[in-house]
């Protein structure tokens, strides 16, 4: 897009929506506060699930994750056609990995695990209302 007309639509943009504002706090610190809890104690929750009820929901994406993991440390293991085909990005394979790499075992790498998808469901809350 060259920069004329770059300018074109942003004139256009602020025409039909108003102009851009700066980013604002959304929530005063008060809220701020009692959000933090909120999601702390959603990340706890989420723990405590996965410790008493140690299973896979959304058993398709969570356990292809731990495959591909594992399979990039050991050198084996299935190779689903989302991975073959590159439908599905290797980025939280990637993520849980280094869990993996630990000599640990396999109950401390479920709960590892379950802890790093805890923490990312409550990312986009949190990032919500920064």
């Amino acid at each position: 897009m060259t920069a004329n007309a770059l300018r074109t639509a942003s004139r256009w943009a602020a025409s039909s929506w108003g102009a851009l504002q700066p980013a604002r706090d959304t929530l005063p610190g008060g809220y701020r506060r009692a959000l933090f809890a909120l999601l702390a104690a959603a990340f706890v929750l989420r723990l405590g699930l996965a410790w008493v009820l140690p299973n896979i929901h959304q058993a398709d994406e969570v356990y292809q994750v731990a495959e591909q993991a594992h399979r990039s440390l050991r050198g084996y293991g299935i190779v689903p056609w989302e991975f073959q085909t590159a439908s599905r990005p290797a980025f939280f394979a990637a993520l849980v990995t280094p869990i993996y790499r630990l000599d640990a075992s396999p109950a401390v790498h479920q709960m590892l695990a379950a802890a790093l998808f805890a923490a990312r469901s409550i990312g986009s809350p949190s990032s919500a209302f920064r």
